[in-house]
């Protein structure tokens, strides 16, 4: 009988030894590398049980390929079906594949030892591991992390592993993971391996879950037992989460009074209403948008309170605290409990309203005031997140914004008075475990949920891993650097826009908000910067609409080369570099025309990617590059603006 040759063949430490049989196609040669080195992963971890490794490798390599080939998914996939007799229509991205036996004995041949026969295994749970770090990182979060097929972006336009040829400044959206974190990521799921594997998974993963809370409060709360952690899979579920948290301890009719709500997430009023606030939730369920979570969700009020006034023109702090302390008289009056999302630092960099207004309403209406800090963009004192967790004010906050960790991550830091509250006041409606895993909880609030559907969300506890090494990293640069970096670059940024004239910086941005002697690392600094984009056609200038600005936008995270014609090799070489920046975001231009600004944002890795930790500073060439780099996005936007302005096709 003729024993059919083996695809490839490759050594217990990991090595593919024999590839002459492998055709010369860089995607097959990718799964051949990477199953050699999961196998060996697997089994350097402690697993006993050979065709798990088998399995494990296999639909590891597949889906490594499907995001790193360079052609398409489609292609290796033929080499698959052909080499190995798996079903032409396999579908690795939705879970691990089940494989034929005639793969099954073709993968048990291609094992470099024999040592141990094949166990009856107790750990194919295990195969929720079975994924590359950049598959688990879209896991475990709503459409927001969906991937078009064609760019690998998503609707952020971030992708889930390193894109190191973009020029990235837009962590007041979302960033794509850095080459640093993606490491630690994958340094975290191989260790997490090797624990399941000892101990179990669920056990495993609790631990893991819990060091994450641990290292959040370390490295946000300095260590201090101020709070406990709520893990979340991005900022919108935090609003929910916290409003569920006050709504159960709250016996009085509630109402929110949301500052800056068209500044934060899209979907936060309908979360702070505790409704669904897209199609999808967080643990993969379809729910109906628009809809409550649960039953009782009907029973409050929400009230929306603005930062700016109808031109776009941030309004006075005065002005904001006093339509918030008249809305909270009003309705505690009424015999109603208020509770305030208050906002530090919005996607456009407004706040409001004051804590000494917070500190006012609590100290004058006691618990019939509650309030919730939105500190989602994180740029925010840390001694200021503290205060507020000490004068009992839940925080919510992100991995994702100016830490530049993945998108989706999110925390309620849960001040220990509120804690106690709630511990005492029963569980969550069902439809919470729509978005929350039992595992994302503490366990002084664990009993929260009643018969959560799913232990633990391994995507957004991943995601958390790459945010907490971008915040390490940050806060390893001295605090005098890290101010210092920070003012030089924002000075820098203003003085580029003044070179733009099609490109008109929001009145918010022109100047700094104090002298860098009375500014904080955070507070009273100018970290994002909105800006108008206006069409020339000789002495003729229009504003750009909605429409116009998102087309900009679009074109600025593409490799233009092709799509329009370069009169020199400086213009190419524009059009070719892809840059990521915020996204739209709708306002009112101070003509009174209806827009949307974009948004150059500053992110921590501005900081940690210029500092030299041997000599003991900023570098100076790391820094200009930076400010570089931010040149080259508004060169390109402006040349995107001619086309626009010839007649340039929308995408």
């Amino acid at each position: 009988m003729t024993v059919e040759p083996l695809p490839f063949a490759f050594s217990a430490t990991g090595e593919v030894t024999e590839a002459e049989r492998l055709p010369m196609r860089e995607g097959v040669r990718i799964f051949a590398g990477r199953y050699a080195r999961e196998w060996a992963l697997w089994r350097r971890a402690g697993c006993r049980d050979l065709a798990l490794c088998d399995v494990a490798a296999f639909n590891v390599a597949a889906i490594h390929c499907y995001y790193l080939d360079p052609l398409p998914w489609s292609e290796t996939r033929s080499w698959l079906v052909s080499a190995f007799g798996i079903a032409v229509d396999s579908d690795f991205l939705a879970g691990p594949v089940t494989l034929p036996a005639q793969a099954l004995e073709i993968l048990r041949r291609m094992r470099p030892e024999t040592g141990d026969a094949d166990v009856a295994s107790q750990e194919a749970d295990l195969l929720a591991l079975a994924s590359p770090v950049e598959h688990l990182l879209v896991q475990g979060g709503d459409s927001r992390l969906s991937l078009n097929s064609q760019t690998l972006l998503n609707g952020y336009g971030c992708r889930p592993f390193p894109r190191p040829e973009a020029i990235t400044f837009s962590s007041s959206t979302a960033s794509s993971i850095s080459a640093h974190a993606f490491g630690v990521a994958e340094q975290a799921r191989q260790a997490l391996l090797a624990e399941a594997l000892r101990d179990g998974l669920a056990p495993a993963v609790e631990k893991f879950a819990d060091r994450l809370r641990r290292d959040i409060i370390k490295q946000i709360c300095g260590g201090r037992a101020t709070a406990d952690v709520v893990l979340s899979s991005s900022g919108t579920d935090c609003f929910l989460i916290a409003q569920g948290l006050v709504h159960l301890s709250s016996g009085l009719p509630l109402v929110t009074l949301i500052v800056g709500a068209n500044e934060s997430g899209t979907g936060v009023p309908l979360a702070a209403q505790e409704r669904h606030f897209a199609a999808q939730a967080a643990l993969g369920g379809d729910v109906a948008k628009g809809e409550p979570v649960h039953a009782d969700a009907k029973a409050g009020e929400i009230v929306l309170v603005a930062l700016r006034d109808p031109a776009g023109r941030a309004l006075a702090a005065e002005v904001v605290d006093a339509e918030v302390r008249l809305l909270t008289e009003e309705h505690v009056g009424r015999g109603a409990q208020v509770l305030i999302h208050a906002m530090n630092h919005s996607k456009l960099g407004a706040s409001g309203p004051s804590t000494a207004l917070l500190l006012e309403l609590r100290e004058r209406f006691g618990d019939k005031v509650q309030i919730i800090i939105d500190a989602c963009q994180m740029r925010v004192e840390m001694s200021e997140l503290r205060d507020y967790l000490i004068r009992d004010f839940p925080v919510i906050i992100t991995g994702s914004k100016f830490f530049t960790g993945p998108p989706l991550s999110g925390a309620v830091l849960v001040s220990r008075g509120t804690v106690e509250r709630v511990a005492a006041a029963g569980r969550l409606p069902e439809g919470f475990n729509a978005y929350c895993a039992r595992f994302d909880f503490p366990e002084t609030l664990r009993g929260l949920l009643a018969d959560p559907r799913r232990g633990f969300n391994l995507g957004s506890y991943l995601r958390w891993v790459a945010a907490i090494a971008e915040i390490r990293r940050y806060f390893r640069v001295p605090a005098a650097a890290r101010k210092r970096g920070l003012e030089h670059f924002s000075r820098a940024i203003r003085k580029l826009f003044r070179g733009h004239e099609s490109i008109q910086l929001h009145a918010d941005a022109m100047e700094a908000t104090g002298s860098p002697a009375a500014t904080g690392e955070f507070k009273g600094r100018r970290m994002i910067f909105p800006f108008f984009l206006v069409r020339r056609r000789g002495e003729e200038a229009q504003l750009c609409d909605e429409a116009e600005v998102r087309a900009i936008y679009e074109w600025l995270n593409q490799d233009c080369s092709g799509r329009f014609p370069a009169t020199n090799a400086r213009d190419y070489r524009l059009l070719a570099q892809r840059c990521h920046i915020g996204q739209p975001v709708k306002a009112a231009h101070p003509s009174g025309v209806a827009t949307a600004l974009l948004r150059l944002s500053m992110g921590a890795r501005i900081i940690s990617e210029s500092w030299s930790e041997a000599a003991g500073r900023i570098e100076p060439e790391l820094i200009r590059d930076e400010i570089w780099q931010a040149g080259v996005v508004l060169d390109k936007i402006t040349l995107l603006l001619k086309y626009l302005d010839a007649g340039g096709r929308k995408p």
